[in-house]
């Protein structure tokens, strides 16, 4: 009996993924033709459902979302709640056991798993491995591994595995399911690609996407340009921008309205007459994000900056300038962040993935000045409650 099993949280489901099980079929039922006894192929795809990952969908949404990309009827989708050492024993008792195959034993069973380049360099590592019983593993499967095109891995000598593995290109040029739940969540315009079509319509179906669509988003920002005055503002305008750092996280707020309107940014805003500029921007913290446990003497200033903004090329009496502004709540307690005034999320975020997000205004040259100033901890714990 043969078994080829690939399996994902999908995460969602990728154009990669889709192109990985559709060779993957087309392999299988290739391989099986050249045998006499088609029958005893299997293609299982494992969406995982087990607790190694914050899942960002929850499992019927992905398992569905796998059965429309592919359909079921050349191929099993099952869910994984185990880790994969667990479930192939599992898969070994139940094929012996199920009395569906004549005379079968745990010799007769060959399991093929399929996995990304980069799951197979974990599975051999020395040094850090996140499989569970990895030798084992590696001592009763065969192995499929698929390069991601633009990720530019490495080539495996098939000849040194002695049939064991094989090196394979099957999946379609596309990001990581980690960088489509970016795009997801940071990103406002983003418009399902790296996604399959099906599985793009369906998140916008359920609301998952979260997003307008780049007709809209312009429209709106175009009808409220058009209605501001500048007039109805104090001169000098002058807001204050803030970064909140807790250890490896920093703050961010998503905007609800005109400009960048749904886009990502740091909590700030607008002074009001004869305030002094930590005021400003621990008020406007306090506003966005609910936290007000800072004192003006933890606030540092990073630099001021002339705002990015629309409203600056239509308005000639529109000027003003923005100071950046850091505070670090490493080893504090304070509450978690709860989003109001005109932001529509408030949440932590890695650092790391912040580099890779379009903020909103100049918020970018702000968290670049921050980085530069940042405390850096020596490792990560977990935010209070």
């Amino acid at each position: 009996m043969h078994f080829y099993v690939y399996g994902g949280a999908f995460d969602p489901m990728t154009v990669g993924h889709e192109s990985i099980i559709r060779h993957l079929i087309d392999y299988v039922t290739e391989t099986a033709n050249q045998t006499s006894q088609s029958d005893y192929f299997s293609t299982i795809v494992y969406v995982t459902d087990n607790d190694e990952k914050n899942y960002a969908l929850p499992f019927d949404i992905r398992r569905q979302l796998v059965e429309k990309c592919i359909g079921s009827h050349r191929v099993t989708i099952l869910p994984q709640k185990q880790r994969m050492a667990a479930t192939l024993a599992d898969l070994f008792e139940e094929t012996v056991k199920s009395g569906d195959y004549d005379g079968i034993t745990y010799d007769d069973i060959d399991i093929t798993l399929v996995m990304g380049f980069d799951e197979w360099k974990n599975l051999n590592s020395r040094t850090i491995c996140r499989w569970q019983n990895p030798e084992w593993i590696r001592s009763i499967c065969k192995f499929i591994v698929v390069d991601r095109p633009t990720a530019g891995y490495g080539y495996i000598d098939e000849k040194r595995y002695e049939g064991r593995v094989k090196h394979v290109s099957w999946s379609a040029p596309c990001v990581s399911s980690t960088e489509v739940r970016r795009a997801m969540k940071f990103n406002p315009l983003y418009d399902g690609k790296d996604v399959p079509i099906v599985v793009s319509m369906e998140l916008g179906r359920l609301g998952l996407l979260n997003q307008d669509d780049a007709e809209k988003h312009a429209e709106f920002e175009a009808n409220e340009l058009a209605a501001y005055s500048p007039k109805e503002w104090p001169k000098p305008s002058v807001t204050a921008t803030t970064v909140i750092q807790y250890m490896n996280k920093v703050l961010l707020v998503r905007r609800k309205n005109f400009p960048y309107h749904d886009y990502w940014c740091f909590p700030g805003g607008y002074s009001n007459p004869h305030e002094t500029i930590e005021e400003v921007g621990l008020r406007e913290v306090k506003e966005e994000t609910g936290i007000d446990c800072i004192a003006e003497n933890e606030v540092v200033q990073l630099g001021i900056y002339t705002p990015k903004d629309p409203r600056d090329t239509k308005f000639d009496d529109f000027w003003g300038y923005d100071v950046g502004l850091m505070v670090d709540l490493t080893g504090r307690a304070f509450t978690q962040p709860k989003a109001g005034d005109d932001a529509k999320e408030a949440e932590w975020v890695d650092i790391e993935e912040v580099k890779n997000i379009n903020l909103a205004f100049h918020h970018k040259k702000i968290f670049e000045a921050f980085l530069k100033r940042r405390a850096r901890p020596g490792k990560n714990i977990e935010l209070p409650l």
